[in-house]
């Protein structure tokens, strides 16, 4: 590997890094510097390094960031779009074919008939029903 490079092996084409720069004072010209030295950061495929591109960025201060799983249908809208972005891995293959059955297929829009999308609704209320009643009952408790 090339000198100053900290390389991450990675099995996708999508990645996401959070940076934060913790700046002395909150004056404005500290958080220029601070936001001018992120945008130095470049995250990159090796076989770009001889001409870099500027890296993706968005600034989320003052943002509020919503990252809480959806348990509806538009869970399988999102599942849809990063089935059609990434590799399959070899472990997800069968999974993936089974996607096929309700129209999540690689290289195909997505787009369920009303009686799928009913289905795909039920079944993301389901697992979340699943997943609360696990939230108290899986494992053993933990008492101090």
């Amino acid at each position: 590997m090339p000198a100053g490079y900290f390389v991450v092996p990675m099995k996708t084409y999508n990645g996401f890094v959070g940076l934060r720069v913790i700046t002395k004072n909150e004056d404005e010209t500290s958080v220029s510097k601070a936001l001018a030295y992120l945008k130095l950061i470049r995250i990159y495929s090796l076989s770009k390094a001889a001409a870099p591109p500027q890296s993706n960025s968005v600034d989320m201060s003052n943002i509020v960031w919503d990252a809480v799983a959806r348990f509806d249908d538009g869970f399988y809208i999102s599942l849809a779009r990063m089935i059609g972005e990434e590799p399959v891995q070899p472990r997800d293959a069968e999974m993936v074919g089974m996607l096929r059955t309700f129209g999540i297929d690689k290289g195909k829009e997505f787009k369920p008939d009303e009686p799928t999308r009913a289905a795909l609704k039920a079944a993301a209320q389901e697992v979340h029903a699943w997943f609360m009643e696990r939230l108290v009952t899986y494992g053993e408790r933990y008492l101090a």
